[in-house]
C-alpha cells in the first residue's frame, strides 16, 4: 500500500461513517503514516449516487448524528462514525456525473430509471415492468437467460433449474445426497443416481 497512489471507493451511499474511519485507520497502519487520513494516499476518490442503498447496520457518512437506534448503546461506534464524519466533510470537491450512459440507446428505460430515482414513478411505469416479467411455466435457461431476485431461497431454486435445463440439454446425468453430513456427521453419503434428471432433482 505504501506505493498506492489512488484509493477509489465505489457505491459510496452504503458506507457508513464508523465504516470510512475504519478504512482510514487500516491505511495509517499499512502505510506506517498514522498522522495523515487514509495513511497519505495522494488521491482519494468517493463514488456513487446518493439515492441509492443506504448502509447496513450503520449510517451514512453524510449524517452527523446516528441514525440507528440500536447502535446508541455502542460508544465504540458512535466515536467511529463521527470521526469518518469528519473524515468526509474533509472532502471539497465534487464532481456531478449528469448523463446515464447505460441506458443511453433506450429512451423508454432511461426516463424510467430517471423517474425511478426522483421517486415520481407512474403507474404506466409500473405497467411496462409488468409486462417483462416471465411467467414460471416458460422459464427457460438454454438461452441465457440471467434472473434476478432479492431472495436466497429463489436463487436457489432458480440455479437448480437451471442445472436441471442444463443436464437435459446436453443429455448429461446428476446426482445429489440423499443424506446431509451436517445433520448426520458419521453418515456415508449415500448419491442416487438415475438417467432421469427430473427424477434425481
Amino acid at each position: 500500500w505504501k506505493q498506492k497512489l489512488v484509493l477509489v471507493i465505489d457505491e459510496v451511499s452504503m458506507l457508513g461513517g464508523a465504516t470510512l474511519y475504519n478504512i482510514s485507520c487500516h491505511l495509517q497502519s499499512l502505510r506506517e503514516c498514522p498522522d495523515e487520513p487514509f495513511g497519505g494516499i495522494p488521491v482519494v476518490l468517493l463514488m456513487g449516487d446518493f439515492y441509492q442503498f443506504a448502509p447496513v447496520r450503520e449510517t451514512s457518512l453524510r449524517m452527523n448524528k446516528i441514525g440507528n437506534p440500536a447502535m446508541m448503546s455502542a460508544a465504540a461506534s458512535i466515536i467511529a462514525h463521527h470521526r469518518g464524519y469528519s473524515l468526509w466533510l474533509v472532502f471539497k470537491t465534487v464532481v456531478l456525473l449528469e448523463e446515464q450512459v447505460r441506458a443511453r440507446g433506450d429512451p423508454q428505460l432511461l426516463a424510467l430509471l430517471e423517474r425511478v430515482r426522483d421517486g415520481v414513478q407512474t403507474q404506466q411505469d409500473l405497467d411496462l415492468l409488468n409486462t417483462k416479467l416471465v411467467d414460471r411455466s416458460q422459464i427457460t435457461f438454454r438461452d441465457g437467460l440471467r434472473v434476478i431476485t432479492p431472495l436466497n431461497r429463489n436463487r436457489w431454486n432458480l440455479n437448480m433449474e437451471a442445472v436441471v435445463d442444463w443436464a437435459r440439454a446436453g443429455g448429461c446425468q446428476l446426482s445429489r445426497p440423499l443424506c446431509s453430513p451436517t445433520t448426520r456427521p458419521k453418515a456415508r453419503r449415500l448419491w442416487k443416481y438415475s438417467l432421469n434428471c427430473e427424477e434425481t432433482v
